[in-house]
């Protein structure tokens, strides 16, 4: 690990520097203070849900562990731009079964994360209802790391929304190791011009969306050079790609509502024709 990148293990931005986008059934990290094990891990579409949640969702009860977080489901699927239901319950299943656990090196107790501990989906009033863990929400407004979510929605590799989502939470970090970013991204390729090539194409993608203005890859000193945006920049072109976003996700909501009109209509046309074919066999 980087001597640049600050631990805790106790801390919920855990998630962040480990990110769990993968195809792996579990995901294995040493630390230096804890052995960790990310159970199920997540695919990209249950991980932008999760962003979704925590950036339009609106925060409700509070209690000591948990805050109840809601976003209407027609909300949560034009910003996902899909009308599959199915995949929004698959990613719900997906959050609540991937799990963070950490055994200690130096102490005798383990730490537990959960991406999501319940939810309910109330069809009746189009509303998804998470309940996520306090600090971690805690932490996403303290250090104003939701801005930064937008930037995941235009991201297509897996290795580049782990990427964005390490760096994302280690803003001081500018030369880290090539194997730190391996790791965080999740290439798991043994041979290192592949796995190197795969690393290009992920940070690549990040300064495509401007998350990056650049980067260098040294294989002598095996670090990264990243070249960073300050964050006012970071800001403009965050809210920048918050306007397409939505803009996009009302085209799509527009759409839906089209394809509706139309599904019923049609649907309407055939039930007229039905009942004249059935008249027509009448003999009066």
């Amino acid at each position: 690990m980087d001597r640049e990148e600050f631990y805790s293990v106790e801390m919920p931005d855990i998630v962040l520097r480990f990110p769990p986008v993968s195809s792996k059934d579990k995901l294995e990290f040493d630390t230096g203070f804890a052995r960790l094990t990310i159970y199920h891990p997540i695919d990209a579409l249950a991980w932008k849900f999760f962003l979704l949640v925590l950036r339009y969702g609106s925060l409700g009860r509070k209690e000591e562990k948990f805050v109840q977080v809601s976003i209407e489901l027609l909300r949560l699927q034009s910003l996902l731009r899909t009308r599959n239901y199915k995949e929004l319950i698959d990613s719900r299943v997906k959050l609540a079964s991937c799990l963070y656990f950490a055994k200690l090196k130096t102490e005798k107790r383990d730490y537990q994360f959960n991406l999501l501990y319940s939810s309910e989906a109330r069809l009746d009033d189009n509303l998804l209802i998470m309940w996520l863990d306090r600090r971690f929400v805690d932490l996403i407004e303290d250090r104003g790391l939701w801005f930064y979510f937008v930037f995941a929605h235009f991201l297509k590799r897996p290795s580049s929304l782990n990427l964005h989502a390490f760096l994302s939470a280690n803003t001081t970090l500018n030369k880290p190791q090539i194997a730190t970013l391996l790791e965080r991204a999740n290439i798991n390729i043994s041979y290192k011009p592949m796995a190197r090539k795969h690393l290009e194409l992920a940070l690549g993608e990040l300064v495509s969306i401007g998350f990056l203005k650049g980067f260098e890859i040294d294989t002598e000193t095996e670090q990264v050079k990243l070249f960073r945006y300050d964050h006012t920049t970071l800001q403009a072109r965050a809210l920048e790609l918050k306007r397409i976003l939505e803009r996009k996700a009302q085209e799509f909501l527009q759409k839906t509502r089209e394809v509706k009109r139309e599904s019923q209509r049609k649907r309407r046309e055939r039930k007229k024709k039905s009942l004249d074919e059935f008249l027509d066999d009448f003999p009066f």
